[in-house]
């Protein structure tokens, strides 16, 4: 267990799971869109979203479940082999492997309803009430209330100066990124409920990375994170159906879509965890600074959307990229 946290721990495995995992999320935004397109969704239907939402994230957790029941059956000796256990206790062990333990109710519950209930409830209503660049701009004050929550309210680290103006650099890089939006946008069709739903969401996803850090102290936050994707995927699907929400036949594009949004989000999430179980918040939270990067980005690659000019794209990272190195420089 120590070797694991010293990998965890070290820069290259942070640096490479971060960077995975915030590609992850900001290939979702195109991904998003491509299905609403594909499914003839439209922006005010939130019952729609709500019910493509729960769909993702229940199937989001199954795939972890599934990959972790397979993952067991690979470290158990085959049948006839030296060392082999018959196959009924093999089969209750690969069984037990997929529930965290006891006491793990609450936890996952909690999880569920703050990482993806309430976050993606606020969320896509939120998002229909006021215009995306400000949506994307709210969403990238995630560290800063990650940040704040970890260190005034659970005590998980200190908050120091450094850390402040780390994450204001890095947030200016988000406002640069969107410059161009921000000034094509005009005040109508935005209201500041729209506005506020967006921020709560931000603050519900803050919460769900503490109270990851808080609960993998005694859980596995891969298990946890399989169950809080079909927990709270189940409650999204629910809040929709019940809301009139229908997505009618799938084609198979958008089959094929759902299932990498939802491996997008298993994967994502599983490698985020990972690094909060081992690492200061303030550590892991400064890289979802990129998100959006990467989200404008792959939006212009994917669906020919107009972005910002190289020379702010550029200038965006560069900022962003500072804001990381500030924040994550060392582990105070």
């Amino acid at each position: 267990m120590e070797t694991k946290q010293n990998v965890l721990t070290g820069w290259p495995c942070v640096l490479v799971f971060a960077l995975a995992a915030n590609f992850l999320w900001g290939s979702a935004f195109p991904g998003i869109k491509a299905g609403y397109a594909l499914l003839a969704v439209t922006s005010d239907d939130t019952a729609a979203q709500l019910v493509f939402a729960g769909m993702r994230f229940t199937l989001a957790g199954l795939m972890l479940l599934f990959f972790i029941f397979v993952s067991g059956a690979m470290k158990h000796p085959a049948p006839g082999t030296p060392y082999a256990v018959p196959e009924s206790r093999e089969a209750v062990s690969r069984l037990k492997s997929l529930f965290p333990g006891h006491g793990a109710f609450v936890p996952v519950i909690v999880l569920a309803l703050f990482q993806t209930a309430i976050q993606y409830f606020f969320f896509y209503i939120g998002l229909a009430r006021t215009p995306g660049v400000r949506g994307s701009i709210i969403e990238g004050t995630s560290p800063f209330f990650a940040i704040l929550i970890s260190s005034l309210i659970f005590r998980q680290e200190r908050l120091t100066p450094r850390k402040i103006a780390g994450i204001l650099i890095g947030f200016s890089g988000i406002i640069v990124i969107n410059i161009p939006a921000l000034l094509a946008s005009s005040a109508s069709g935005a209201s500041p409920a729209g506005d506020i739903l967006v921020m709560l969401s931000t603050v519900s996803a803050a919460f769900s990375q503490v109270f990851m850090k808080e609960f993998s102290r005694r859980f596995s936050p891969v298990l946890l994170s399989a169950w809080q994707f079909a927990a709270g995927g189940l409650m999204l699907l629910a809040a929709g159906i019940l809301s009139g929400g229908h997505l009618g036949i799938f084609p198979a594009a958008g089959v094929l879509l759902l299932f990498y949004l939802a491996l997008v989000s298993a994967a994502a999430y599983s490698l985020w965890s990972l690094l909060l179980k081992y690492n200061p918040v303030s550590r892991v939270t400064a890289f979802s600074l990129l998100t959006p990067v990467f989200g404008v980005l792959l939006s212009f690659l994917i669906l020919h959307e107009q972005t910002a000019s190289p020379a702010l794209l550029l200038t965006a990272l560069a900022l962003v990229c500072s804001g990381i190195f500030i924040v994550t420089r060392n582990r105070a």
